[in-house]
């Protein structure tokens, strides 16, 4: 199929969409959907991202009979944009090959052509947009056979993200639709007399303000965004608290007996007992076998050396003997011999 290869003029612009003039006409849509791994011809709203495609097909049958390519100045396009969660710009490629609105998926999709338009970015969302596709439609005119419609997509390599309306939404009624300015001929006319100025009409009283329009459908997921970079490692956090005690342990096994102690002191010796009454002699034993000599022992610690017994108490003076009763002096005996020297008496207590 021979198919315009002149760039369109694209922009995409916010319009007030004013009423069409005399010389326009206006291309409805009869199927809209975007590509998914099932149908979504039932949608409300068509998904424009990155693996997204919008299929637009028109009815150019509303133009006036005869008219030919070179009678059209100017198509349009124009689509609302429901939500937009990334902003970006679009490209428009015809579409070569038939499809179905209720069965067209990313398994059976239509050849789609080289882009031919690039537009400037779609900024904002529940708004109406314009995109020139004049050339497109001159081609269709011309060839009718050429018409399977266009594909709206993002611009690669820019991750567009938009939905808008389709023909299925019909609370919001707003599906897209071409625009087409006819080329109407100049006539020339005698100039007429001007009019008389009429007068000026009433002021008309305010309409009532319309019903609040149902809330909108919510849009399409976004694209995870990339994973962030780590961040840096927190502070070190504060020292927890102490542990409960934990269950006491099994008892270990017993340790092997200790080696023998030194020897203790000798105990003070006892009182001697009453001699018991002497035994039956008993048979005599069998003779031990000997036993083996035993280590000696160590050397038991000298004792400290005792304190000093108490001082013996002085013994008392005896009685003085009776003076004897003086006797004639008598003779002068012989010199007796000299008596035994007395024990002497044991010292006294010292005094305090």
């Amino acid at each position: 199929m021979n198919f315009l290869r002149k760039p369109l003029a694209a922009a995409i612009l916010m319009v007030g969409l004013a009423p069409s003039s005399a010389h326009a006409a206006m291309a409805p849509i009869t199927a809209d959907v975007h590509l998914a791994a099932n149908n979504a011809g039932a949608a409300t709203a068509i998904s424009i991202r990155p693996g997204h495609k919008a299929l637009l097909n028109f009815d150019l049958s509303t133009l006036p009979v005869g008219i030919k390519a070179n009678d059209i100045a100017k198509a349009t396009l124009v689509f609302y944009v429901k939500t937009l969660q990334i902003a970006g710009k679009l490209q428009a490629s015809p579409i070569t090959t038939p499809w179905l609105e209720n069965t067209v998926t990313v398994k059976n999709a239509p050849m789609i052509a080289a882009p031919m338009a690039t537009s400037e970015p779609v900024s904002r969302s529940n708004s109406y947009f314009t995109f020139d596709i004049t050339g497109l439609v001159l081609d269709w005119v011309a060839n009718p056979g050429n018409n399977y419609g266009l594909v709206l997509e993002a611009f690669s390599p820019l991750a567009t993200t938009l939905t808008i309306d389709s023909k299925e939404a019909i609370q919001t009624s707003h599906p897209a639709y071409i625009e087409i300015v006819l080329k109407g001929a100049v006539g020339v006319g005698a100039t007429g007399q001007p009019g008389v100025k009429g007068d000026t009409g009433l002021t008309g009283t305010p309409g009532a303000k319309g019903d609040t329009g149902p809330q909108g459908l919510q849009g399409t997921q976004g694209l995870k965004g990339d994973t962030g970079l780590t961040g840096a490692a927190g502070a070190t956090g504060a020292k927890g608290e102490t542990g409960t005690q934990g269950s006491q342990g099994i008892q270990g096994l017993k340790g092997e007996t200790g080696a023998t102690g030194a020897t203790g002191a000798t105990g003070a010796k006892g009182d001697t007992g009453d001699q018991g009454l002497k035994g039956d002699e008993g048979v005599q034993g069998l003779q031990g076998i000997q036993g083996l000599k035993g280590d000696t022992g160590l050397t038991g610690a000298t004792g400290a050396k005792g304190d000093t017994g108490p001082q013996g108490l002085t013994g008392s003076t005896g009685v003085p003997g009776l003076p004897g009763v003086k006797g004639d002096t008598g003779l002068t005996g012989a010199a007796g011999a000299t008596g035994a020297k007395g024990d002497t008496g044991p010292q006294g207590l010292t005094g305090s």
